[in-house]
């Protein structure tokens, strides 16, 4: 009885019409089409990723560190002259003139310490620079060298003003430095730097009568 009653119901369900809806169709297909272009974007931008990426590396191989290589330069310029700043401070407070060419000779503090920040110090000099009353007379005689009595400060041009002039060619290095190549990027860049400050004894040695500048 229970698989007569189960034929009749399924022969029942056959004979009835199959009723398909198109409009749900269509949209199902309209929705798959969108997602499938959604995907082929996402596929794209994930593939300038990788580009991006590698442009980000030239980048930095080609700008970044070439920009850092040169501008340490500048630092170590400052740091140069300051230093050369307060040599020649130094020597400009000595009692005599001799002192000061002693100082530069035997104290080698401000070379070694140049040499730590990169800067390679060649044939330091110095000089008396005089600058007369009137600013447009002026003379320069090297330090281990003696002054003329026209410029001693009781000549008949004076009142003069002594300074002490330090000068020397400095090797500044990039941050990279190879030694060789192109000066500012593998190479050192030379600069001719210069420092002065004023001499401060004006007064004469008791015992020999002379002026210290002169001794």
């Amino acid at each position: 009885m229970v698989a007569e009653r189960f034929s009749r119901s399924f022969l029942k369900c056959a004979r009835l019409p199959v009723v398909i809806d198109v409009e749900a169709v269509v949209k199902q297909n309209i929705w798959t089409a969108e997602n499938m272009k959604k995907a082929k974007k996402r596929s794209v931008s994930g593939s300038s990723m990788t580009e991006f990426s590698g442009a980000l590396i030239i980048f930095i191989l080609f700008m970044f560190l070439p920009l850092i290589n040169i501008g340490i330069m500048p630092v170590r310029y400052l740091i140069a002259h300051g230093t050369m700043s307060q040599m020649v401070h130094r020597m400009a407070v000595c009692e005599k003139r001799t002192d000061a060419v002693k100082l530069l000779q035997t104290n080698t503090w401000w070379t070694t310490f140049l040499s730590k920040w990169g800067v390679a110090v060649k044939s330091p000099e110095a000089s008396i620079v005089i600058v007369g009353k009137d600013g447009s007379d002026k003379t320069s005689v090297k330090l281990n060298n003696n002054l003329s009595n026209d410029l001693l400060p009781n000549a008949d041009k004076g009142p003069f003003m002594y300074s002490i002039q330090l000068s020397a060619k400095c090797d500044i290095a990039p941050l990279f430095n190879g030694g060789a190549g192109l000066p500012g990027f593998t190479k050192p860049v030379t600069f001719n730097m210069s420092s002065q400050a004023q001499w401060e004894n004006l007064g004469r040695d008791p015992v020999t009568a002379q002026y210290y500048i002169n001794e």
